[in-house]
């Protein structure tokens, strides 16, 4: 008998303020996603897959070789995006997802690793008589990836 995964947490929130990006010097809204995956055999770690319920999400899906993710906004791939994934041992890379929304990396590193995405939309709007011209969704996700 096998044995689910060990943990699999999901958390959607919205910062409900406006305020003022230092970078761009544009209003914004934001909104964070979170997702938890604690897996032991590759088997589970692919079977968590996609969470419908969080509208920004980043899933692994299964490599010729290495690891893979796939970002994902409202149910569609999000092309050109930039991936930060840090792991164990110093380990770091920033790839751009594809037309499909995928990143692949390889490391013979194994253990807990943090995966975050950012996604702008531009969108024009007014919280508590502020206005904003985007809404900024962060998505932060720590996962431990198996030994395939």
């Amino acid at each position: 008998r096998r044995r689910p995964a060990q943990h699999y947490q999901l958390r959607q929130m919205g910062h409900l303020h406006v305020w003022q990006d230092r970078s761009s010097a544009a209003l914004l809204q934001q909104a964070d996603y979170s997702k938890l995956i604690d897996a032991e055999s590759a088997d589970d770690f692919y079977q968590l897959g996609r969470s419908k319920q969080l509208t920004l999400d980043v899933v692994p899906v299964q490599a010729e070789s290495g690891y893979a993710l796939q970002l994902f906004w409202k149910d569609k791939p999000v092309a050109g995006a930039t991936i930060q994934i840090r792991g164990p041992k110093g380990f770091s890379a920033t790839p751009k997802t594809d037309d499909e929304g995928l990143v692949k990396f390889e490391t013979d590193v194994t253990g807990q690793f943090t995966v975050k995405a950012v996604f702008e939309q531009k969108e024009k709007g007014e919280f508590e008589e502020k206005p904003y011209d985007l809404i900024r969704h962060n998505y932060t996700m720590l996962i431990t990836f198996p030994k395939m």
